[in-house]
C-alpha cells in the first residue's frame, strides 16, 4: 500500500503494470483523509506492506502494536537523501 506522499499515478501505476498488487491512498477516493492508525490497519487486514515516506508519523503507532503484541505486514521507509554535488 503505497501512503498518500507517493504518487499512485506514476509509482502505483508503474508496479501494476509490472504485476504487482498495489493499491495507492492517492489514487481512492475512498482512502482518501484516511488517519494513519486506519491506514496501518487497512494494510494489516488486506495483509500488504505499507510503504511510506513518512515513516516517523507511523513510528509511534508501530511502538504501541509491538507493545501490544500485534502483528503488521511491514512498513517501508522511502527516503530522500541530500545531494550537494
Amino acid at each position: 500500500m503505497l501512503d498518500v506522499h507517493l504518487s499512485g499515478r506514476a509509482v502505483g501505476k508503474a508496479l501494476v503494470e509490472s504485476g504487482h498488487d498495489v493499491r495507492a491512498l492517492d489514487s481512492e477516493s475512498v482512502l482518501e483523509g484516511m488517519e494513519d492508525p486506519a491506514v496501518l490497519e487497512l494494510a494489516f487486514c488486506e495483509s500488504r506492506v505499507l510503504v511510506a515516506a513518512n515513516v516517523s508519523d507511523f513510528e509511534p503507532l508501530l511502538r504501541k502494536w509491538t507493545e501490544e503484541g500485534r502483528p503488521h505486514a511491514g512498513v517501508v521507509r522511502i527516503g530522500r537523501t541530500a545531494w550537494s554535488g
